[in-house]
């Protein structure tokens, strides 16, 4: 059985009501880790975060994206369980990939961003 697990990272642009934009997405297939973001969608919360922040959350996602920064699934854990500031982690979840519907592109789509004519 072929699975994928993914992680959805999040920008928090309101943390006192847990109000959070998703901005890129983590997947983990046989041990190989990508990390895929939107450029858009950066530049969507740029507007709503102070300046320092954003900067910081764009260096992280250009940082996670290019470098091999994420070795295992454990250290995307303990993303998820110590983030929680401007850039957050969602729990990793696992789907089956036996499906032609099921993709990594799918779910980029579905969770981070999809591209409107």
């Amino acid at each position: 059985m072929n699975t994928l697990e993914y992680s959805i990272v999040y920008a928090s642009i309101r943390p006192e009501i847990k109000e959070r934009v998703s901005v890129g997405i983590i997947f983990c297939q046989e041990g190989v880790i990508e990390v895929r973001y939107s450029t858009a969608k950066l530049n969507a919360v740029k507007q709503l975060l102070p300046k320092m922040d954003y900067d910081y959350l764009r260096r992280s996602m250009v940082s996670l994206s290019r470098k091999s920064a994420l070795e295992s699934v454990a250290n995307i854990d303990y993303l998820n369980r110590y983030s929680n500031n401007i850039l957050t982690v969602s729990e990793i979840k696992k789907v089956r990939m036996d499906t032609e519907n099921l993709s990594k592109d799918g779910l980029y789509k579905m969770y981070v961003y999809r591209r409107t004519a």
